[in-house]
């Protein structure tokens, strides 16, 4: 086998890893929908503390948690119906987001239930982990705007460590819109450019 023969064949397989990573690519309305999702809850519970009402905010999380795994799973289930190939990539996404939703929900829900650390420490550490999330599926799906997208959760993360109250509803707020919905976004142009280029 030539020189020339081996750079053909890398060639036909990187045409064939590109064309299966766009047609792949995640619509980003799962993202959109929970940053949303959250940014509404994370008001209610702002105006719940405001209004002395704070007894109901752990309850409120746990209606939060469960109204994200409602919109995970019919998104998730709508979205495999579309799916016209199921590739070893999406597979990963997928067991990517799984892990840090299981570790979300440990670090966020129980273990300051069990007192393991202070509840101050919760969203400290579960934008760490958010971050990782966020700048893997950047990796997979090869959007390097997710990668930078995904310093906002470790940025904010620092900041939380510097400040207190309600300091942190505007960053949590920002880290949101910047680190959720943002993507979502990227994602969903990109979904919608795919599907341009296969109707021409």
């Amino acid at each position: 086998m030539t020189q020339q023969d081996i750079s053909n064949e890398l060639a036909i397989i990187k045409g064939m890893i590109e064309k299966t990573r766009r047609e792949t690519i995640e619509s980003g309305e799962l993202f959109i929908a929970i940053g949303l999702q959250w940014i509404i809850f994370g008001i209610g519970f702002f105006l719940l503390g405001r209004f002395q009402l704070a007894q109901f905010i752990w309850p409120g999380m746990i209606v939060g948690l469960i109204v994200t795994f409602i919109i995970s799973l019919i998104l998730g289930i709508r979205g495999e119906k579309k799916e016209k190939v199921k590739t070893y990539s999406r597979t990963i996404y997928a067991h990517l987001w799984m892990s840090v939703g299981a570790v979300c929900i440990l670090v966020g829900f129980v273990f300051p239930l069990l007192n393991v650390f202070d509840f101050q420490l919760m969203p400290i550490i579960v934008w760490l982990v958010l971050g990782i999330g966020f700048y893997m599926t950047g990796v997979i799906f090869e959007l390097r705007l997710i990668q930078w997208c995904s310093l906002i959760w470790w940025i904010v993360a620092i900041l939380m460590v510097f400040v207190p109250g309600m300091g942190r509803f505007y960053l949590t707020m920002v880290s949101l819109l910047i680190g959720y919905v943002l993507p979502g976004l990227i994602l969903n142009y990109q979904s919608k450019q795919r599907s341009r280029h296969h109707a021409a």
